[in-house]
């Protein structure tokens, strides 16, 4: 009897380690199976709800990727200059050149005028109620410019096609809030699924008081970088900003301002030029403080009147920004910049933005504002920039400063050039004068895939028209060897 009751504890006790052995590998497998699901193809009929594999709008849901976990999350990004002077990118230790878009899918009819957080919505937005981002999963391409989602054209999702396009970043600009930082601006499953499922990285932004979000100054006194009350601000907003994504898997770096020397941005940056670099420098060195695994990019004016003193500032006033970055629109190349940039700063060089509208202007420009699409002018003016950032980086020239650029921007904001409730019309206002193909900026057509035309007031703000530039980096520029 004892011998029986022996053999049968062994028996339940084997049973046991089995059952216990059993539990342990479908968990393994599961989590094996989320961390190298295959990227989605543009071809399919992607993201049902039944298998996605965690909340999408729930960002406080506890998942394989939540900070709290012990799967390694982020990634160690670092500069490093070579024998040559030339500078690379390293992600984990691996050359990245930066392959961006920048990326703000605003809904055609709305604005930050009509709904403060336009620009930040898409990560949350889901009109059509089916538990999906509807810019990041929903969208599709009218690939026969029908302007109607004819049965052959499936959903793609936007981050498929900037996947197939060959993009591995995107720029956010920065959360909208004028006083704080509010981390529900972002949805980061979103973000987390970006990175996991299509390999795409995140620029995160921080106006740092242009347009006065981050100071809360009132908007007819712009930022004052002298104040301290509002320099106070602005760290604090970088500070939870940081703390709100550092060990997120889809961080690249870090990016302040945005042209902030403009006068346009509404923050005097240009006027206390050298107390707002100096400031720029305070909150890298927080950054670095908070976050040693990411690097710390600004975003300057390219065509700051004085760019002589505006380097040689750079220079003196903020050695601990890693990366200078700059929005670059001088033409089909950048010119001088490369030299102007390098005679002053020995550090990698980010295009920030980049790129032309692709509407030519006819007749009498400046008044009638009559033309169509040159979707070959603008696509030509893509390529002769991104030759240049290849020029300019070690891929050509060991000695080479260039990391990269952001192609602006991903697809048409209809809301830029508005007078009052015109944000559901597809302006050609012209602005300003630029160096572009018809020698003017049109502000809401610089993207690289156009969105419907509206023709009948009939409006699918799911559809995507890939212009000519789309192609070009998908099939020769950004083309992976």
């Amino acid at each position: 009897m004892y011998i029986v009751c022996y053999s049968f504890k062994k028996v339940i006790g084997l049973l046991l380690i089995l059952f216990c052995f059993l539990l342990i590998y479908s968990a393994n497998s599961n989590a094996h199976q989320l961390f190298k699901k295959e990227p989605a193809s543009i071809n399919d009929d992607i993201w049902s709800i039944t298998n996605f594999p965690y909340p999408l709008f729930n960002n406080k849901s506890v998942s394989l990727f939540s900070p709290n976990s012990n799967n390694k999350l982020t990634s160690i990004v670092t500069v490093e200059k070579n024998y040559k002077g030339g500078w690379n990118l390293l992600v984990d230790g691996e050359p990245f050149v930066v392959k961006a878009v920048s990326y703000s899918p605003t809904k055609i009819g709305l604005s930050p005028d009509t709904l403060p957080g336009a620009q930040t919505d898409w990560m949350k937005r889901d009109d059509n109620g089916n538990g999906k981002c509807d810019a990041a999963y929903d969208t599709w391409v009218d690939s026969n410019n029908n302007n109607i989602k004819d049965p052959s054209e499936k959903t793609v999702g936007d981050f498929a096609l900037m996947k197939e396009m060959g993009v591995n970043a995107i720029r956010l600009y920065s959360s909208i809030s004028k006083a704080s930082y509010v981390a529900e601006e972002f949805n980061k499953n979103v973000l987390r699924d970006l990175y996991y499922s299509y390999g795409i990285r995140v620029i995160m932004g921080n106006f740092f008081g242009a347009y006065t979000i981050g100071s809360d100054a009132p908007w007819s006194q712009g930022t004052d970088y002298t104040d301290p009350i509002q320099r106070e601000k602005m760290l604090e907003y970088v500070r939870d900003q940081v703390m709100d994504h550092k060990d997120e898997p889809y961080v690249l770096m870090w990016l302040l301002g945005n042209e902030n020397e403009f006068p346009g941005t509404n923050s005097n940056a240009g006027v206390y030029l050298r107390q707002y670099i100096t400031f720029l420098n305070e909150a890298a060195k927080l950054i670095h403080q908070l976050d040693p695994n990411h690097p710390v990019a600004i975003s300057s004016w390219g065509d700051y009147g004085n760019r002589d003193r505006l380097f040689k500032y750079y220079s003196e006033l903020a050695p601990d920004i890693d990366i200078f970055g700059i929005n670059v629109y001088h033409g089909n190349t950048f010119g001088n910049i490369w030299k102007e940039i390098t005679k002053y700063i020995d550090k990698p060089i980010f295009v920030a933005e980049y790129g032309a509208d692709a509407f030519a202007a006819k007749g009498n420009q400046r008044l009638d504002f009559q033309g169509e699409e040159d979707q070959t002018a603008q696509s030509e003016y893509h390529r002769g920039n991104w030759m240049d950032i290849v020029k300019h980086s070690v891929e050509v020239n060991e000695s080479g400063p260039a990391i990269g650029g952001c192609a602006f921007e991903w697809s048409d904001e209809w809301w830029k050039q508005q007078k009052v409730n015109e944000s559901f019309i597809h302006n050609s206002r012209m602005p300003w004068g630029a160096p572009f193909p018809d020698e003017l900026g049109h502000e809401e057509w610089f993207g690289l895939v156009g969105l419907n035309s509206g023709k009948n007031q009939v409006y699918d703000d799911l559809q995507r028209n890939l212009r000519e530039v789309y192609f070009l980096y998908k099939d020769e520029l950004w083309k992976k060897k």
